[in-house]
């Protein structure tokens, strides 16, 4: 008999199982419900005090399901929960469930929420995670705050390829090509090599008569570098970004 499947009138039904990342997770069934919830080892969070059945409460640290689950099928208010719910309950998040709220609050263009969940980082003690900070200025960028948004950038220590990279869509995305550019320099003056998807970003800045001809000129420092040669794959979609461009 398969455990608590049976069981005569349970209130609960937990299935323990440890994710690929150490995280306890489990699924929570009274009746038709089957949403996924967070377990903690040493006490659980309530599926009935989250509001799991109105999947507002699903796995934020399982890799397949998770993540997945929250960004396609979480509403504005099932997002809404979920930071209740860490911020009321003091739910112990890690790196990987704040980044995956951050995410979900970007593409929903949740401000409100996100603002919340940069507060719960900073409260954690993780405020200094490069990879969070990477995803707070992504958060800002398409929730079109670009004041926000390089705030958090300018307090990156250490900023790699990505860091960059991510603050120059920011500003290519909401129309700002001068102040991409002007960091796209910065980034290469520091010492820190463009990648391809830094190209892509920064030439879809340049799609515009008035930054044309800097356009022209990474393009130069495409070629120089072999961006356009070394490998088919780079080749194509750098391509597409250029015909784009010009």
């Amino acid at each position: 008999m398969a455990m608590g499947l049976s069981s005569p009138t349970p209130q609960l039904w937990w299935a323990d199982f440890f994710g690929s990342e150490g995280t306890t997770v489990g699924r929570h069934r009274p009746g038709s419900c089957n949403c996924r919830i967070i377990l903690r080892r040493g006490g659980a969070s309530s599926p009935e005090k989250s509001g799991c059945c109105k999947r507002s409460w699903i796995v934020l640290n399982n890799r397949r399901s998770g993540r997945v689950k929250l960004k396609e099928k979480l509403g504005r208010d099932g997002l809404k929960e979920c930071v209740d719910e860490v911020e009321r309950q003091g739910v112990d998040a890690d790196v990987r469930s704040y980044a995956t709220l951050l995410r979900c609050c970007g593409k929903a263009k949740a401000l409100s929420e996100g603002k919340r969940v940069h507060a719960c980082i900073v409260e954690s003690g993780l405020g200094g995670d490069r990879y969070l900070g990477n995803l707070l200025v992504e958060m800002y960028g398409e929730c079109g705050k670009m004041e926000e948004s390089r705030a958090v950038f300018d307090k990156i220590r250490q900023r790699d390829v990505f860091s960059w990279t991510i603050v120059i869509a920011a500003y290519a995305h909401n129309g700002y090509a001068r102040e991409a550019l002007q960091l796209f320099w910065q980034m290469r003056q520091g010492g820190v090599k463009p990648n391809m998807v830094t190209f892509v970003e920064i030439l879809g800045a340049c799609a515009c008569q008035a930054v044309l001809a800097e356009g022209k000129l990474i393009h130069a420092i495409m070629v120089v570098d072999g961006f356009l040669s070394d490998d088919v794959g780079n080749f194509l979609v750098l391509g597409n970004a250029l015909i784009n461009m010009y």
